[in-house]
């Protein structure tokens, strides 16, 4: 069975498109697969954050306290000096 020049140039050509097709498939789930990492990378981050600015409040909290109670003593302290 001969083929046509006609048929064997558009055999070449549809195989090479689905070459391409397949190349492109498997760089586009590549692709997917590498950005749903990085969006978890992310995510994790921005919660790791949320989680050090929230016990930084804390700590500036009890500070805040502290310094509070240290200015009532100096105040005190500082009136008992003056009588």
């Amino acid at each position: 069975m001969k083929l046509d020049p006609e048929m064997l140039n558009l055999i070449g050509n549809g195989s090479i498109a689905v070459i391409v097709f397949v190349m492109w498939l498997m760089s586009f789930k590549q692709f997917n697969r590498q950005q749903e990492k990085v969006a978890k990378t992310t995510q994790e981050n921005v919660e790791r954050m949320f989680y050090l600015m929230e016990q930084d409040i804390k700590y500036k909290d009890v500070l805040t306290g502290i310094l509070s109670r240290v200015e009532i003593k100096l105040d005190v302290h500082m009136q008992d000096e003056r009588k």
